[in-house]
């Protein structure tokens, strides 16, 4: 489990995400990179990335920055 202790706001992952893309997503947004969040979780850095890119093709974005606003609930940016 990740857990953060500085969130500058609150992150929520959309309920088509599994748990596991769901931490993946909220990670990644948080900063950390695909081998950061691999060493975290315990599990390859290949399955993060899959991870990642399941979360991109579910939520229909192609960057981080684009994830992040979904998942900061502005999905409409400036």
């Amino acid at each position: 489990m990740l857990v953060f202790s500085y969130p500058l706001v609150e992150l929520r992952a959309p309920s088509k995400l599994s748990r596991a893309e769901a931490a993946v997503a909220i990670a990644v947004v948080s900063g950390l990179a695909v081998a950061e969040v691999a060493r975290e979780r315990q599990t390859a850095v290949r399955t993060v990335a899959n991870q990642l890119r399941s979360v991109y093709a579910k939520l229909g974005v192609r960057s981080r920055l684009e994830l992040a606003r979904i998942l900061c609930g502005s999905e409409h940016g400036p």
